[in-house]
């Protein structure tokens, strides 16, 4: 590329500059000094006229050593020297290019070691062994009566007695003074242990620039981790690598790229296998060992009776791997520039899962599930030119094609297959404006979207953001601040890959947890109406200085004809059934002064506010996720999701109904009793960087929110929680309410009395899932998620920098909750954060890496 300017009226200038350097040229050589000539004014303003985007501030005005005739070489800043050459030639001034080729690698290699331990788990007794009173004493009963209570004696009354027993090699439990000296033990049959972790990834970059008008660019990372998981005999193995090639050739842009990654797990968790595990661990006698897991009785397992699965000998001799394999490749070609621009692109992703699973060591069952999904992308873009207040104004239009299949197949029966190609047009309008006390941008955006299942397609989906940024003048210069208001409708589709198989769940209670197979897919996506979203948000933005910053945001989103899974017939369907809403409130201040020149302060912290409603529903208190006694369902009036489940009855003036056996009368019938939504969470994030070291620390603070403790329910029944253990012993209790005909309550009861028919105890008289409403908790905590210590020191020569890291995440979770992390989720369905059922713990980490980027 050449810039032409003619010399015309500045050849004079001209030449008196070439005059003076002529006749000074020996005398020059000879003291080698600079001739610093005279430039005029006229010819700076012609050269700013016709630099054809050449950036003015490089442009200068004193004139280096004459090297030959007809050129000449000036300075101009070293970036400018760098890249262009400025001649004259024949009555003409020149500036061209330089053009040279040159190739770059540079890349980054980390490595991490992190170690993991369990957080809180629900309290076990250690006292009792297995057995239930018989003849009003608590007598134990081995394994071979298929016990399943912890309703024994204690478990320092009793001692071995030698005697062969298939179920203990060192014997049966008798009382102390008739065994043989050897206390009776207490086994330890947790399935939790440190975890480990390795992870290291290396990546290359190599950039070749070609005359300095093309350049090639390829990128590629490869990496690895294995994690031996906090469950014993548990691994899990991910690697990865991707390869990105961009070609750069004027103002055109093409990309191919491609990534894969591989997860290989010991055992998956889609069936809950690992819930149930632990479930079955918790559950087991103090008085029984699963530890004997290489013995065998009558070519079965050996465990504390026969519907229970011993975890330890699963976890040695059996596996349920689970495999996924990601393949990803695109292709696109790209030309931006201010007058018009275009982006193609085109993307094909497959996803392949297997698992292997077997249910209660038995009914194995491969599932296999294969999506496909091929993605283009056609758009352009034009930017028109700057007229009246106009400060820049860009049309836009772009079709987008989506095509995806699932193949799902449960063998050995037949594979089911779901297939949908959409489509979307879009036109888009963005403009800026310069008005009297400030800059205005406007952009509207309206959309059309159909697909093969949709009953209908949607055609008018407008967009419309309005943000307004005011001068800073005067007392105000200091003060940097946005508003906007924007409106938003938009639809939504159920995707065809997810599976709806957990539906299953809500045909058990959480008593028959043990049958739960979830081996039947949803029946279609066709012929849905589509989910149509408005949103409406409005908000601002301010800066003091740059130093302390705010903003809040308010969000109203309201849905209709939401999508929901639904039991007809004993198959799963997919139905509109639901309109909701949804206000959130979002605040967010920062402050960071900066100290010193080596030290750097640096503060943020965030509140969330979030409310929402189900306005209209068609089967009003439709289950969505849970079990059949306990689940999240869609209510009329009530917020997305609330917990259902029985309750203790009450009169009108809600207090207990009490029996005739001074213990309360329970309800039939499910209600409402909680709400999973939180009322509000705080995150406080904090980092300070002084010189190469950089601390970081973020906590978190999640307030009110309910949860049903299924785990303590379970517990509690079978006699394995450390209340049970606690409180068997109460007698005299009188539970406060009134009685059928209206009088206070004053019979006591004992919760335990080995004296009274077993089911009448406390905790069995209401069964294995107890009363839902009892074991509702708060589920309140305050988190200290992660704190980080970062060194970073630079290097020369062939390395840039080495980095070393330290973290600690999870390191204290503060809860008034009983159980595990409440924000853990249920056999690792996404949207069943308020129930825990034998949920897996969360865990704290502690890792240590280093990186070098060269």
């Amino acid at each position: 590329m050449a810039v032409t300017i003619n010399l015309s009226f500045m050849v004079r200038s001209f030449l008196v500059v070439i005059g003076m350097v002529l006749s000074s040229a020996s005398g020059l050589l000879a003291q080698k000094q600079e001739v610093v000539p005279v430039i005029s004014s006229d010819y700076q303003q012609m050269l700013l006229e016709n630099k054809k985007g050449i950036n003015k501030d490089s442009l200068v005005t004193n004139v280096k050593v004459l090297k030959h005739q007809g050129e000449v070489p000036y300075s101009a800043g070293a970036e400018f020297n760098k890249n262009y050459k400025v001649y004259a030639k024949n009555g003409q001034f020149f500036i061209r290019p330089k053009t040279f080729s040159e190739l770059k690698i540079s890349g980054t290699y980390g490595a991490m070691l992190e170690t993991k331990q369990c957080n809180k788990t629900p309290a076990l007794q250690q006292q009792f062994v297995q057995g239930m009173p018989l003849n009003g004493q608590p007598e134990w009963q081995g394994a071979e009566m298929n016990q399943t209570f912890s309703f024994g004696p204690d478990v320092h009354t009793l001692a071995f007695d030698g005697s062969g027993y298939d179920y203990d090699t060192k014997g049966r439990l008798v009382a102390k003074n008739l065994g043989n000296g050897t206390p009776a033990e207490v086994y330890d049959n947790g399935i939790f242990r440190n975890a480990t972790a390795w992870l290291q990834t290396i990546s290359l970059t190599a950039r070749l620039l070609l005359f300095n008008k093309r350049e090639l660019i390829w990128s590629g990372e490869w990496g690895q981790k294995q994690e031996q998981t906090f469950i014993q005999n548990n691994q899990n193995t991910n690697w990865h690598w991707q390869q990105t090639l961009t070609f750069k050739v004027k103002r055109h842009v093409f990309t191919a790229a491609h990534r894969q990654s591989n997860d290989v797990f010991t055992n998956g968790n889609r069936s809950g296998y690992l819930n149930a595990l632990y479930r079955d661990a918790s559950l087991t006698p103090i008085s029984f060992s699963n530890r004997q897991s290489g013995r065998r009785i009558n070519d079965s397992m050996v465990r504390y009776f026969t519907g229970a699965l011993n975890p330890a000998y699963l976890l040695n001799n059996q596996e349920n791997p689970y495999r996924q394999l990601l393949n990803y490749s695109s292709l696109s070609i790209e030309r931006k520039m201010y007058g018009y621009g275009y982006e193609l692109k085109q993307a094909y992703e497959t996803l392949e899962q297997t698992s292997d699973e077997r249910y209660r060591n038995k009914f194995p069952i491969s599932r296999n599930q294969k999506d496909e999904h091929y993605f283009l992308k056609a758009s352009g873009s034009y930017n028109l030119p700057r007229r009246g207040f106009w400060r820049k104004a860009i049309a836009s239009a772009g079709y987008f094609f989506n095509h995806q299949q699932t193949g799902i197949r449960y063998s050995p029966l037949p594979i089911q297959t779901f297939q949908r190609s959409s489509h979307e047009l879009f036109l888009e309008w963005e403009q800026r404006n310069s008005i009297a006390h400030g800059n205005t941008t406007l952009k509207i955006t309206t959309k059309s979207y159909w697909s093969n299942t949709a009953s209908s397609p949607a055609y008018f989906l407008p967009n419309i953001t309005a943000t307004y940024h005011p001068d800073r003048r005067g007392i105000f210069s200091w003060l940097y601040s946005d508003f906007f208001v924007g409106y938003h409708r938009y639809v939504h589709e159920p995707t065809i890959s997810q599976s709806y198989a957990g539906l299953q769940l809500l045909q058990l209670s959480s008593a028959d947890f043990t049958k739960y197979r979830p081996t039947q897919e949803v029946q279609g996506f066709d012929g849905l109406q589509l989910a149509i979203h408005q949103d409406w948000k409005a908000g601002f933005y301010c800066s003091f200085r740059n130093i302390a910053r705010f903003s809040a945001i308010y969000h109203y989103k309201k849905v209709n004809n939401d999508v929901f899974p639904v039991m007809m017939n004993q198959a799963i369907v997919l139905s509109n059934q639901a309109n909701h809403r949804t206000a959130t409130l979002e605040l967010e201040a920062s402050y960071s002064p900066r100290i010193d020149k080596n030290l750097y302060l640096e503060q943020q912290i965030s509140f969330v506010r979030y409310r929402n409603k189900v306005t209209d529903v068609v089967n009003n208190g439709l289950p969505i996720v849970g079990f059949a006694n306990a689940y999240k369902a869609l209510v009329k009036d009530q917020p997305i999701g609330v917990i259902m489940g029985n309750q203790f009855k009450r009169n009108a003036s809600n207090q207990l109904i009490i029996g005739s056996d001074g213990f309360p009368l329970v309800d039939s019938n499910l209600s409402v009793i909680g709400n999973p939504h939180p009322d509000f969470s705080i995150k406080w994030n904090t980092e300070l960087k002084w010189k190469k070291w950089n601390f970081s620390m973020d906590w978190e603070w999640s307030h009110g929110g309910d949860i049903w403790n299924g785990t303590q329910a379970n517990l509690d029944y079978y006699g394995r929680s450390q209340t049970t253990a606690n409180e068997r012993g109460v007698t005299g209790y009188v539970y406060q309410g009134v009685l059928s005909n209206g009088q206070p309550n004053t019979r006591p009861v004992s919760f335990a009395d080995p004296q009274l028919p077993f089911l009448e105890n406390k905790w069995v008289r209401y069964g294995a899932s107890g009363v839902a409403s009892q074991y509702m908790e708060r589920a309140s905590f305050i988190k200290l998620h992660k704190i980080g210590l970062t060194f970073k020191q630079p290097l020369k020569k062939y390395l840039q920098n080495i980095q070393f890291q330290a973290a600690v995440s999870n390191l204290l979770v503060w809860t008034p909750y009983s159980g595990v992390d409440p924000s853990q989720v249920m056999f690792d369905m996404g949207n069943s954060f308020g129930l825990d059922f034998f949920n897996l713990p969360s865990t704290r980490s502690f890792s240590f890496g280093c990186s070098v980027v060269f």
